[in-house]
C-alpha cells in the first residue's frame, strides 16, 4: 500500500566535509537540521558516516602494512556512536524542533559481553522526532562483506514520515 504524498517534497542534501572532531560534526548536522528546516525543507539528508565523521583516511591506507592503521581504527571506534545514546536523542529533538524528517548516517557501535561491532548505519527520523529507521552494515575488514540489511523491523505508521516504506543504503 502506498500513500499519495499530496505534491512536491522539497529536500535538503548535504555532503560538505565537515570539521574533524566528533564534537563539531554533530553540532554541524544539528545546525544544518535547522537550516534546512527553516529553508522550508521536509527532508534533509547526510551521507553515511556522517556522524562522528567518515574515516577519509579509509582508502589511503592499506590492512596489514600501514601501522597507523591500527591506532585510526580504534580512534573510530572510539567515537562510534551507541543506540539510542543522549547523541541520537539529540538528534531526534532537532529534528522534531525544525519540523524535519532527518536520514543520516552514523558509524555505529553495538557492544556484548565479550564482542565488539561496528556497522555503517542509516538512521531515519521523522519530523516529529522519531527514529522510525535503521539500515546498516557491518564494517568489516573487506568491503567485498558489506551487505546491508534493516537493523529492526520497523515500518513507519501514519504518523511516520508520511510514506509508507522507507529504506536506504
Amino acid at each position: 500500500m502506498s500513500h499519495a504524498l499530496g505534491g512536491p517534497i522539497r529536500s535538503a542534501t548535504d555532503n560538505t566535509t565537515l570539521a574533524p572532531t566528533y564534537d563539531s560534526a554533530l553540532e554541524q548536522v544539528c545546525e544544518r537540521i535547522v537550516d534546512a528546516g527553516l529553508a522550508g525543507a521536509r527532508w534533509v539528508i547526510f551521507p553515511e558516516g556522517c556522524l562522528p565523521g567518515y574515516p577519509a583516511w579509509v582508502w589511503a591506507l592499506q590492512s596489514g602494512i600501514d601501522p597507523q592503521l591500527d591506532t585510526l581504527r580504534a580512534e573510530v571506534v572510539a567515537n562510534a556512536i551507541h543506540i539510542p545514546s543522549d547523541v541520537t536523542d539529540r538528534l531526534c529533538s532537532i529534528a522534531q524542533r525544525a519540523h524535519i524528517n532527518v536520514v543520516v548516517g552514523v558509524i555505529e557501535r553495538v557492544a556484548t559481553n565479550d564482542h565488539l561491532t561496528t556497522y555503517n548505519t542509516l538512521l531515519v527520523i521523522t519530523a516529529q522526532g522519531q527514529i522510525v529507521g535503521m539500515y546498516r552494515t557491518a564494517l568489516t575488514s573487506t568491503s567485498q562483506r558489506w551487505m546491508w540489511f534493516p537493523a529492526r523491523n520497523e515500518t513507519p505508521g501514519d504518523e511516520g514520515a508520511g510514506v509508507s516504506h522507507i529504506g536506504g543504503i
